[in-house]
């Protein structure tokens, strides 16, 4: 079973249909995604107007995508009341203290591409023992990207 269809079983109502722009979510943060997709399913199981029981299909809460970008959580949808945004909000920042291999505590990292992920040291220095070209390097706090 895919990481998606295993979301789409535990929170029916989130993931009643796969996101039109792609699931593509590090393992560290399925417990991240989990406790925000639980958040959400009970808000909707309360509020007909999100579940869509009335509604045309293009027109019901749904995911659009899920995706990590610069080292934080992307959780799209389209349409949202201040419940979910917030819920949103919360779970993205989070996102950058948690490791996107392993889901321990967590910094940023960059490498020598310029591609950036929220790491812990373990899997930072798991990363550049696996590659020759492209290191990770933590990110200090007084930089202007950090």
């Amino acid at each position: 079973m895919s990481q998606y269809d295993c979301f789409a079983a535990d929170y029916p109502l989130t993931f009643w249909k796969k996101p039109l722009c792609g699931f593509s979510l590090p393992k560290g943060w399925e417990t991240l995604l989990s406790e925000l997709c639980f958040q959400i399913e009970q808000h909707i199981r309360y509020l007909p107007s999100f579940r869509g029981e009335s509604l045309p299909e293009e027109k019901k809460f749904r995911v659009v995508q899920v995706k990590s970008k610069f080292g934080g959580l992307r959780f799209y949808v389209n349409d949202e009341d201040d419940y979910i945004a917030g819920l949103i909000t919360m779970a993205e920042a989070l996102s950058y203290h948690i490791c996107e291999d392993c889901g321990a505590t967590a910094e940023k990292y960059i490498n020598d591409d310029n591609w950036t992920m929220t790491l812990c040291e373990s899997c930072a220095n798991k990363r550049n023992e696996n590659t020759s070209h492209s290191r990770f390097t933590k990110v200090s706090k007084g930089d202007k990207d950090g």
